[in-house]
């Protein structure tokens, strides 16, 4: 089984709630804002990775925070960066699969202007599927549950697809 199916797999089992990703006691199913932490717990769930295993694997890069004061944490558009430049990004005109992350770095502005980003996981290819952790008031054409939404692919915006190698990440 590919990383994406297993990813995908996770995903469907978070939808379904026999799984429920957790980062620092938040649960990750009822609190919005937390996209990335979403998408990294399903990922090294997945892979089964241990906690934090995500940033340091592809977190390689931070995106300048001015004017924002700096704060330590990761960002979807940092991540994004990250694993584009690593060679993680699905060629342009290449199908996506299950189990991609979809990134967006132009979305999610925070107090000061700065976009944070956005991220996804497609759940279902052929469906055109994505599952996500963001506030309902910005996904109407989604079906939501607490901060789950699943969001049909031609709804959510992306600037990178990003495909998780075969090979699990080091522990």
């Amino acid at each position: 089984m590919s990383s994406g199916d297993r990813i995908a797999a996770v995903a469907r089992a978070v939808l379904a709630g026999r799984i429920v990703p957790k980062a620092g006691g938040v649960d990750l199913t009822r609190e919005p804002g937390w996209c990335l932490a979403f998408a990294r717990r399903i990922v090294e769930t997945a892979l089964e990775a241990p906690d934090g295993t995500f940033y340091a694997r592809w977190g390689t890069e931070r995106v300048s925070r001015a004017p924002g004061p700096p704060d330590g944490s990761w960002w979807a558009r940092d991540l994004e960066r990250s694993m584009r430049n690593l060679g993680l990004a699905v060629r342009e005109g290449e199908p996506a699969r299950d189990g991609d992350l979809l990134y967006n770095w132009r979305a999610a502005p925070n107090a000061h202007g700065v976009y944070v980003g956005h991220v996804g996981i497609l759940v279902d290819a052929n469906a055109g599927l994505v599952l996500e952790n963001v506030d309902a008031r910005y996904r109407r054409f989604s079906l939501t549950r607490g901060a789950v939404a699943l969001t049909p692919r031609d709804r959510f915006p992306v600037t990178t697809t990003i495909r998780i190698p075969d090979a699990p990440p080091p522990s």
